[in-house]
Order: C-alpha cells, then structure tokens, then sequence
C-alpha cells in the first residue's frame, strides 16, 4: 500500500473489521508502523478518533516488541500522545460508551471529512477531519523531524440534518469546553469551526 496514503488504509481495515465482528464490539490495534520509523503521536491520535468514531469500543497498543526499560525512547511524542488519548477516552466514557456510527462524509470543497455517532438518545457526536495532510514512512529522526504534516484550516462549517428525536443544546467541543457559534434553517443546523488543525470534536447534547 502507498505510505502516503496509510491512515485511509487503516479506515477501510477498521471498517471492515467492525462489519466483520458485528453484532459484537471491536478493538481497535494500532500499526505498530516501526520499519524506518514509529506512527507518531498525533497520526495515534487522528486515527484513534477516527476508530472511535467509526465504533470501536477499545484500543489496544502493541508495543511490546519495543526496548521495555525505555519503550518510547525512540518516540516520546507517541508514549505522550497515547497517554492523552486514554485520558480523553475516559473523560467522553458517558458518550463513548452508546455511541453508534451513523455516517462520515467528504465535503471535497472543505477539504474535510465529518464522522457522525449517536451516543444513545444523549446526543450527536461529530468528528471533523482535516484532509489537507500528508505523510511517508520515511525516518524521522525519532520523531523530532515529523513526516506527518496537517494544513491548518479556518473559517468552516459543517452542516448537519438533526433527527427527530433531539432537542440541541448549543454545540461544543467535550474536551476544550467551548462553544461552537451556529445557525439553525428548521431542522438543518450550521455549525461554525473556527480552525482545524488535525480534527476537532463536536457535541450536540439533547436537551429535556
């Protein structure tokens, strides 16, 4: 497979193994990636959302085969980046846990890609995705001369259609507690992104 295309290589395998262990959970085993280089932490992070939000309901790391007195004294950005998002899977435990996928959509003008979930009745998550990237498995000095490099955007707006059954709070990012701005055409709901790095998260509460 093309190098420079790999984190799409491992939505499709994430995809299909979910489809293949339904009606049972899945877990998601990272590319442990280590040829001329380690994945880099915030390629974990992008495709840990990615799996999350296509309905993965763990992450397992294989890095075993790493030095164990030092396993990421050649990557210290990847020991970090997983530490982040274990902490931030468990924070969004409450959403995480229901969450069903329902649909992700390119939006090739944007440049982005938005995976849409249902945590139950509590809400709609969105992940928005930057799709201006690119990456290699070229060596990377141990991580201190990065081969994954996203473009910052600015000025996006992801539009969504709200079922029947929610009430919207005001949406928000659940991890930086911020508010997104948004307009709303009857049951079409603007919402407004300020800038893109990687991805950013979106969470539409249903209010009682």
């Amino acid at each position: 497979p093309d190098p420079a295309r790999f984190i799409e290589n491992e939505e499709s395998v994430i995809q299909t193994a979910i489809e293949a262990a339904a009606p049972r959970p899945s877990v998601w085993i990272p590319e442990r990636f280590k040829r001329n280089r380690h994945v880099e932490g915030r390629e974990l992070r992008l495709m840990a959302w990615m799996a999350l939000c296509q309905g993965v309901k763990g992450i397992r790391y294989h890095y075993w085969m790493n030095d164990m007195s030092d396993p990421f004294g050649e990557c210290p950005d990847l020991g970090e980046a997983m530490q982040a998002v274990n902490g931030d899977i468990q924070r969004l435990e409450p959403i995480l846990g229901p969450l069903l996928p329902v649909q992700a959509q390119a939006d090739r003008r944007q440049q982005i890609k938005v995976y849409e979930g249902w945590s139950g009745d509590r809400g709609i998550l969105l992940l928005v995705r930057n799709m201006r990237y690119v990456t290699d498995n070229r060596a990377n000095n141990n991580g201190r001369a990065p081969r994954f490099r996203a473009t910052p955007a600015a000025g996006l707006s992801v539009a969504v259609d709200l079922p029947p059954w929610i009430t919207p709070a005001p949406p928000c990012d659940p991890l930086a507690n911020a508010t997104y701005a948004c307009s709303r055409e009857g049951r079409r709901l603007l919402i407004e992104v300020p800038e893109l790095q990687e991805t950013r998260l979106i969470w539409l509460a249903n209010q009682p």
